[in-house]
């Protein structure tokens, strides 16, 4: 018993994540894979925002035309297509690029039998929120730190260094929509986009209402991760679409009084020959034909008593 007791002692101890840290092919395939997976998810956030602003601006208006409807229905189809894609590329990515490390640490391991896996250093004391704990060896990690040899193993393991390129190396998907530019919606060759004012005008009432419907959804999605049959999901699907109907309505509502106020605002330019027409479509799907004239108009709207008496 003390024979083997002294060989345990001596095999050591090392952690995955620590020699990941320690690891210079590790860090270095890492940083490759991050950067083209952070670009791309900077996109999906531009787009996913773009159209629920697209979204809600159709909403606001209550009746929309029926082409910046159908325009939309596209684009959150092809969007959902490609992000599906992408997730799914980058799932298999991640897959690899893990199994060939683990494959790599089996390897390096088999150098060091009845090595214990333990993490070198844990968290001691209170900790702060946004500032890092204070930390301490751990106790009960016994023999030698392995974690730099093992690491310094995967570094010069052959096997893994032929992998990796044919990981880190593939070529993601693409992302994104190509910019369509519309027609406004009245007459004028500048514009305003509604968002905005309702952003600047009613930004409050406008996040309750995407919490109420982020809120609704979220028993929808509970249901999906535990698994649903065809009847379920056209169930859901229906919910889903009572859920998107009744948020539509609440935009309406709200701003149906605000635009008929800025409305009146507006035709009066009009008939001093500063016509301004609206704009649905946000910037970053194409915009609208004609002058953005979104900054100053606005200022004049939220200046004019009828529209602040409309705001809620």
């Amino acid at each position: 018993m003390l024979i083997w007791f002294a060989s345990a002692l001596a095999a050591g101890f090392y952690h995955p994540n620590d020699v990941a840290a320690a690891s210079e092919t590790f860090g270095s395939a890492q940083s490759e894979l991050l950067g083209p997976l952070e670009t791309r998810q900077k996109t999906a956030r531009a787009l996913s925002n773009a159209l629920r602003s697209y979204r809600e601006g159709l909403d606001a208006l209550g009746a929309a035309p029926a082409d910046q409807v159908s325009r939309l229905e596209a684009l959150e189809a092809d969007y959902h297509r490609q992000f599906d894609g992408l997730q799914t590329f980058a799932d298999q990515l991640v897959g690899d690029f893990d199994a060939a490390f683990t494959d790599a640490l089996g390897r390096a391991l088999a150098a060091h039998p009845g090595a214990m896996e333990c993490v070198a250093e844990v968290a001691v004391g209170p900790r702060v929120p946004g500032m890092g704990g204070r930390t301490q060896k751990n106790p009960e990690c016994q023999g030698d730190d392995l974690n730099a040899a093992v690491a310094a193993a995967i570094d010069a393991d052959a096997e893994l260094k032929a992998a990796l390129p044919g990981i880190v190396g593939r070529p993601w998907p693409s992302l994104g929509v190509t910019p369509q530019p519309l027609p406004t919606i009245g007459d004028g060759s500048r514009y305003v986009h509604l968002q905005e004012l309702l952003t600047k005008g009613a930004g409050a009432a406008m996040r309750a209402i995407d919490r109420d419907d982020d809120d609704a959804r979220m028993a929808i999605e509970a249901e999906l991760e535990d698994g649903a049959d065809a009847a379920e999901l056209a169930r859901l699907e229906s919910t889903g679409n009572q859920i998107s109907a009744a948020t539509a309505a609440k935009r309406a509502a709200l701003a149906a009084p605000i635009l008929a106020a800025a409305t009146k605002v507006l035709d009066k330019a009009a008939k001093k020959g500063e016509a301004t027409a609206w704009c649905v479509q946000p910037a970053a799907l194409g915009g609208c034909e004609g002058t953005d004239a979104s900054t100053e108009v606005v200022q004049l709207l939220l200046s004019d008593k009828g529209v602040t008496k409309a705001l809620p």
